[in-house]
């Protein structure tokens, strides 16, 4: 590979010219240049001239010793005169600039950490209780699963009970026939008319013992109820049962 010292020279001055660009936001330099005076124009006065405008076109006092030195080593005072790039009032305004801005990034930056700071809290917190729920309804789920348990045992111990013994289930059944059998009498008994009981001359019942022959019927009737909610509930148990054994079965 050829090295070109001129391209690496000009490349360096590049370099060097946008670094120190007056347009350049992060030049920090105040330093003299040379530039071309135009022709036909007195370079002497160009020489002597302490004022010259910054980019806002404001006048700024150069400074008189990078001035004079750049008058010594001016290498063509016939035709080149100093320009001073930055002012110390720029370099002081962009140092404020950049001091404000920083200012704020840190504001902002202090805010964010606060705010970071709150929302981790409460995630923190969030977070605690979320897991607190979650463990109750764990324990929750597993007493249910416990419970359920039980009941599979007890539902199991049955069924192999019923197995071992299906004569338990036809017992049962003829247990809930003789139940319908005395509801049907029981029906009928609702249905008499206790007036015509009265007027049988036959029977000749007194109006004493009347009394409690009703008493005993409604008596008879209160009991006959409550043996029908039990037959019902033991059918139903028993629906259950034959569904359970069914899909126990199908499995």
């Amino acid at each position: 590979m050829y090295s070109n010292p001129e391209s690496e020279l000009a490349n360096e001055l590049n370099t060097i010219a946008a670094a120190i660009h007056p347009y350049n936001p992060q030049n920090r330099f105040k330093v003299m240049l040379y530039n071309m005076a135009p022709k036909n124009y007195n370079i002497h006065l160009l020489h002597s001239n302490r004022y010259q405008p910054n980019e806002k076109q404001e006048y700024f006092m150069t400074d008189g010793a990078l001035l004079n030195e750049a008058l010594t080593k001016n290498p063509d005072p016939e035709h080149l005169y100093p320009w001073q790039i930055n002012s110390c009032k720029q370099l002081s305004d962009r140092l404020e600039t950049d001091l404000a801005t920083t200012g704020l990034f840190l504001e902002t930056l202090d805010k964010m950490e606060t705010d970071l700071r709150e929302v981790e809290i409460e995630m923190t917190s969030k977070a605690s209780e979320r897991l607190r729920k979650i463990e109750e309804g764990q324990n929750k789920l597993f007493t249910k699963l416990c419970n359920t348990r039980q009941k599979l045992e007890k539902f199991l111990e049955s069924k192999n009970a019923l197995q071992r013994n299906s004569g338990a289930e036809l017992k049962l059944w003829a247990k809930i026939d003789y139940i319908n059998r005395k509801l049907e009498i029981k029906s009928k008994l609702e249905k008499l008319n206790t007036n015509e009981l009265r007027s049988v001359p036959a029977l000749k019942i007194p109006d004493a013992k009347m009394n409690d022959i009703l008493k005993l019927l409604r008596e008879q009737k209160n009991s006959l109820s409550e043996l029908k909610k039990n037959v019902v509930a033991d059918k139903n148990r028993v629906q259950k049962i034959e569904e359970n054994l069914r899909k126990v079965s199908r499995k």
